[in-house]
């Protein structure tokens, strides 16, 4: 046997190990996990507990209610802890569906409820205590109006005064006192609406301001010259008790809503009928008389009479007339009389004569309450009734929004069409055409803004978004249930693919989503420049998506409608109950306006021949009248009865005979009709009293007819007017009549302007509705707001509020003549500030170009047209835009140059569609042009150069670092060399111009022109920003001056020492992540292996293939540059073109001369 080595071993034995460990580990992992669980779950028990015991109520029936809640949700618990013997970790489940359903509660039930109604309170506690600081509290009326009273009537929801013991109270014996029934058939509680406190007012103070202190006395008398030269005069100045409550009654109507509310308070719950009958009584005897002076007045004080009522039951008349007791006992102290009476001798024999000194020509008219006319409040599109009262409200809306959508359409070709056809037609008809365009386009784009508006909240309480190709919205189960969703697949996240039958019949194609995939919010800015493309023809293709979208909801039945799936989805009924919580009373319950009316043009001559034009007109059977409530008729259809506001209405065979003496009695609007921009005349016509038509408590009923002024009524208006003139030292005045003076008209005009578009605006439903003029961008000039402000506070005093967008011309600096522009943070007060309001217009809109020059010569200012941005001018013009900090500017343009709407290149822009970041800042079609022209000069100029390298390639070896050598084409397929421009600092590789300069400042490039100016003009010439600042405008761009810029390298990497004749450098190279330093040889330097340079013209044919290509309108571009130039309607034949006398400098709209056969180039490149 051999022995024993060391390569041997011993022979081994497998062992089985039979000793198991406990899994100590694992089962303390356990152990804590399931402790765990129960510390979480004990400790969400006791939050549940303390979420509640933080919330506060601030009424007894919220307090009783809360009490209940906690007390039943700590029996809950109780019950929970009993049943699974206090393991905390077992409850979860049932913990997590209480969380659940007091999250909800939390989130739109009773506690919700609770919560808002206490937080609302501390915030009018606080409203009080600042009003109180301010010196605006009233302590008489402040706790009778307003948040104050709306809560005190909020705080006694569900108690009753208890019938044993008056004056204690007692929980309600009616069971929805206090609470709503929701959709889903939840019973919560209802929550208080905080509105404002009122401020008090200094009624005396402001009755003085706003009527007393006008009145001037009536001044009669005679002036008689004998022939011996003695003169005689009488003179008698009075206020008179009549004229101090006849102004009482004509001003009552406009004072601030504050002011009326407090009358109404002191009318309508401080004095008994009986006084308020009295009060009104004597308003009637102050004015006429206790005994009319004639038969004319005594006849106009009975019908007032007539009009009050009874003293146990007072009509609405009685009640005005008692507010302007109240007023007018206020100016009685303006009582005067003053009676003077002289003889002097003249020392004129011939002067003999008798002249009446001149007085008004003005006979005031009594009239009780002005009409009202009911707006906003759309009808069906099949004319059954309003939308309001529809089951598919935004369905109905949609219909009636595209047909306005086809009505413009239609316009639009029929004017075509007379234009194309030959028919002679003046200014005047194209006008009247014009005009007809206007009105039909801003009626579709108004109604469909209003309801991108709607639907865009709508989407936000669903906190829907968009996600690639998807759209998301989130609705929980209760949520479903309360938009009668049964599916319990539809619980959650949902997700609707873009493009599919759901998106198109949903409604969420209208939706716009901004960069990050989140709705904009429709009180931002760029939602409401967003929801219209841009440009001058703005809605005529207004953003697709949307447009279609309306389309499409508009022609989808009611069973399908928004659902996609054969049942309502869930943006219609999230619409729906957005609907009913917009405005006072809903988002189509309209608004109402009182019209103003007069009783005369102002002159007694037109007022003559009117009648006569109107008594052959109107008098026809089958003359087109309106109802007030909006319903068109004829004389003839009255005889036989219509219906008007649910009432059946009728007129007898007497009235319709007398329609020539009734005819006289009317009335004309001193606010121009908005449709037509002319005023309205009305005349009201007694309805028949007849049981078949009427109740018995509608005596003496009647009914206001509506019908186009004559022409010359408005002409008459804006001709003359009836002013105050100054006759003596004391300041003593009389009322005439006389033609208006220039500056007089120019105030007329801004007036009727805004009017008619406060109007426009009016006629919209929702609480917000966008100018009906645009600047020159295409763009509104602002938003009117309704319900509430744009800081989202009520709107209490004031009847619209206009907001005024940011880098408009709002006024011209006396001082020096510069420019004023808004902040955007303006607000207009439409009953008080409409002269404003109408010089903002004049001043913004291009097609009020005689406006704006008039109130520019004024101000001694240059004047010009505005500017149409996107279009070619054909005129001098003043572009008016923002410059890249968002300051306002005005820059003088020439004829045939061309400013583009402002929307700027930004860093999340350019990065996102790969464009080269120096355009960052520039308008998005220039740095679209401009990129796809670089990615063209590229393909092109690389193709040059490979050409070249390869009809050279023998005579370029690749030298390696082991002194071996190549073929050049050996070395591109090995990877070792690589051609690529110099500068790419855009991800895909492309070429990316260096710019020295881009778009600058206004201030900039002003300081830039000073400068220059200071320095006597050396050096190269300074645009002027006044005079076409195109880099201002973001419209330019200065091309880096370097030639290295424009270089063109063979990189290579260590293996590479040379090719050709040249040696390897660094070449500094530029990539999207910032300098990469690089090795290789660069085009213009590379040699070929006789020492000959590849290509000496290298930076000409460089230059020249890249001017080419960005100053030449691609035949294919690429998709960023394509919608660009769709998106904002480029003029048709404008590109970007070179300067001549700066080669570096390119521009789009500046050059107006034809371009030149060649370009200019630099020294180094000729």
């Amino acid at each position: 046997m051999a022995g024993i080595n060391k390569y041997m071993k011993p022979a081994e034995q497998p062992l089985l190990d039979t000793y198991v460990p406990l899994p100590f580990k694992e089962m303390s992992m356990a152990y804590q996990v399931k402790q765990k669980e129960h510390t979480e779950a004990e400790t969400l028990a006791g939050t549940l507990d303390d979420d509640l015991l933080k919330v506060r109520a601030s009424t007894p029936l919220h307090s009783k209610e809360l009490g209940n809640i906690r007390t039943g949700l700590d029996t809950e618990l109780k019950d929970l802890v009993d049943k699974h013997g206090g393991r905390y970790a077992d409850m979860v489940p049932e913990l997590n569906k209480i969380k659940t359903r007091l999250d909800k509660d939390f989130r739109d039930g009773s506690l919700y409820s609770i919560k808002e109604t206490t937080r609302l309170k501390g915030k009018l506690d606080k409203a009080v205590v600042k009003s109180e600081e301010s010196e605006k509290y009233s302590d008489l009326y402040s706790p009778r109006l307003g948040a104050e009273s709306e809560f005190t009537d909020f705080y006694n929801l569900g108690l009753m005064e208890d019938p044993n013991s008056p004056g204690r109270a007692m929980w309600s014996t009616d069971p929805n006192a206090g609470w709503t029934t929701t959709g889903d058939g939840r019973r919560i509680l209802d929550t208080y609406a905080y509105t404002g406190v009122h401020q008090g007012v200094q009624q005396t103070k402001l009755a003085n301001e706003l009527t007393f202190d006008k009145i001037k006395p009536d001044i009669d008398g005679f002036r008689k010259e004998t022939k011996e030269g003695l003169l005689s005069q009488s003179e008698l100045k009075q206020i008179s008790l009549s004229k101090i409550y006849r102004a009482a009654n004509s001003d009552i109507q406009s004072y601030p809503d504050n002011f009326q509310d407090e009358l109404n308070v002191i009318v309508r719950q401080d004095m008994t009928p009986e006084n308020v009958f009295q009060s009104a009584a004597n308003v009637l005897d102050n004015i006429y008389g206790a005994v009319p002076a004639n038969e004319q007045l005594a006849e106009a004080k009975q019908e007032q009479l007539d009009s009050l009522g009874t003293a146990e039951n007072p009509k609405d008349n009685a009640y005005h007339l008692a507010k302007v007791a109240w007023v007018g006992s206020i100016g009685e102290k303006y009582l005067m009389v003053d009676d003077t009476w002289s003889q002097t001798f003249t020392g004129k024999a011939e002067g003999a004569g008798y002249t009446q000194i001149p007085k008004t020509d003005w006979v005031p008219v009594v009239v009780g309450d002005t009409p009202e006319i009911q707006t906003g409040k759309p009808m069906t599109l099949d004319g059954s009734g309003y939308i309001s009262e529809s089951t598919s409200p935004t369905m109905e809306y949609s219909k009636v929004i595209d047909n306005k959508r086809q009505n413009l359409v239609d316009i639009k070709t029929e004017y075509d069409n007379l234009v194309n056809s030959g028919v002679e037609m003046d200014d005047e008809y194209h006008a009247e055409w014009q005009q007809k365009i206007n009105n039909a386009q801003y009626q579709y784009e108004s109604n469909a803004f209003a309801l991108g508006n709607l639907l865009q909240h709508s989407a936000q309480d669903l906190n829907a978004r968009k996600v690639g190709n998807t759209i998301t919205f989130t609705t929980d189960r209760d949520t479903d249930l309360a938009f009668g969703i049964s599916n319990a697949s539809r619980v959650g996240e949902q997700t609707i693919t873009i493009g599919s039958a759901e998106y198109n019949a949903g409604g969420w194609s209208t939706i716009q989503f901004d960069e990050n995939g989140i709705p904009f919010d429709p009180e931002d800015a760029s939602y409401k420049q967003g929801v219209r493309l841009r440009g001058p023809q703005s809605y005529t293709n207004m953003n697709s998506s949307m447009a279609n979208g309306i389309t499409s909801l508009s022609q989808t039945t009611p069973g399908g409608f928004l659902g996609g799936k054969g049942s309502e989805g869930v943006l219609s009924k999230a619409a729906k109950i957005r609907m009913s919580t917009t405005g006072k009373d809903g988002f189509f319950s309209g608004r109402t306006k009182v019209l103003q009316l007069s009783n005369t043009s102002g002159s007694k001559d037109m007022d003559e021949a009117m009648d006569a034009s109107l008594t052959n007109l109107v008098t026809k059977e089958d003359f087109n009248f309106t109802t007030s409530g909006g319903t068109p008729t004829t004389l003839k259809n009255l005889l036989n009865g219509i219906e008007d506001k649910g009432q059946q209405k009728k007129i007898t065979q007497e009235t319709h005979d007398n329609m020539t003496e009734l005819i006289q009695t009317s009335q004309f609007s001193l606010v121009p009709d908005p449709s037509t921009g002319n005023y309205v005349g009305m005349v009201s016509v007694p309805l028949a009293d007849d049981s078949n038509f009427f109740s018995s408590d509608i005596e003496n009923a009647s009914i206001d007819l509506f019908f186009p002024a004559p022409k010359e009524y408005g002409e008459t208006l804006r001709r003359q007017g009836e002013f105050e003139e100054v006759i003596d030292d004391v300041g003593s005045t009389i009322k005439v009549t006389r033609p208006r003076t220039a500056l007089e008209k120019a105030k007329f005009d801004n007036v009727k302007m805004a009017q008619i578009d406060i109007g426009l605006a009016g006629s919209i439903p929702g609480d917000i509705a966008m100018s009906s003029h645009e600047d020159g961008e295409g763009n509104p000039l602002g938003y009117y707001y309704f319900a509430q402000g744009p800081d989202g506070q009520p709107i209490k005093y004031e009847q619209y509020m206009f907001q005024p967008r940011a880098g408009l011309v709002k006024d011209i600096n006396p001082q020096d003549g510069s420019t004023i522009f808004t902040t955007g943070n303006e607000i207009y007060n439409v009953d008080t500030e409409v002269g404003d309001l109408g010089y903002l217009i004049a001043m913004n809109d291009p097609t009020k170009s005689a406006n704006r020059d008039y109130w520019l010569q004024q101000a001694q200012a240059p004047s010009a047209p505005i500017a149409l941005e996107n279009t070619v001018l054909d005129t001098k013009s003043v572009g008016v835009g923002m410059d890249m900090n968002g300051t306002p500017f005005q820059t003088n343009l020439g004829e045939g140059q061309t400013m583009l709407v402002d929307d700027r290149a930004t860093k999340e822009f350019t990065t996102r569609n790969k464009i080269n970041p120096q355009f960052i800042g520039l308008q998005k079609p220039i740095a679209g042009l401009l990129n796809e022209g670089s990615k063209n000069y590229t393909d092109e100029f690389a193709t040059t150069l490979n050409n070249k390298l390869d009809a050279n390639m023998e005579a370029l070896p690749v030298t390696l670092a082991d002194g071996s050598t190549i073929s050049l084409e050996d070395a591109f397929s090995a990877g070792y060399v690589t051609l690529q421009p110099k500068n790419q600092q855009v991800s895909d590789g492309s070429f990316s111009v260096n710019v020295s300069s881009g778009p600058r400042t206004y201030q900039g490039q002003l300081d830039k022109y000073d400068a220059w100016i200071a320095g006597g003009k050396k050096g190269p010439q300074i645009a002027n920003p006044a005079q076409g600042g195109f880099h201002v405008m973001g419209q330019a761009i200065d091309l880096s001056q370097t030639k290295s810029d424009y270089d063109w390298v063979l990189t290579t990497d260590n293996s590479v020492t040379g090719i050709g004749g040249s040696s390897v450098g660094s070449q500094g190279l530029q990539t999207a992540d910032g300098p990469s330093g690089g090795n290789g040889v660069a085009i213009n330097e590379l040699k070929l292996s006789n020492g000959k340079l590849l290509m000496p013209d290298f930076y000409n044919q460089s230059l020249n293939s890249l001017l080419k290509n960005l100053t030449t309108k691609p035949v294919k571009m690429g998709v960023v540059a394509e919608q660009m130039s769709k998106v904002y309607n480029m003029p048709e034949g404008q590109n970007i073109e070179q300067f001549n006398k700066e080669w570096w400098h390119l521009s789009y709209g500046e050059v107006t001369n034809q371009p030149g056969a060649s370009f200019v180039y630099p020294s180094w490149a000729n």
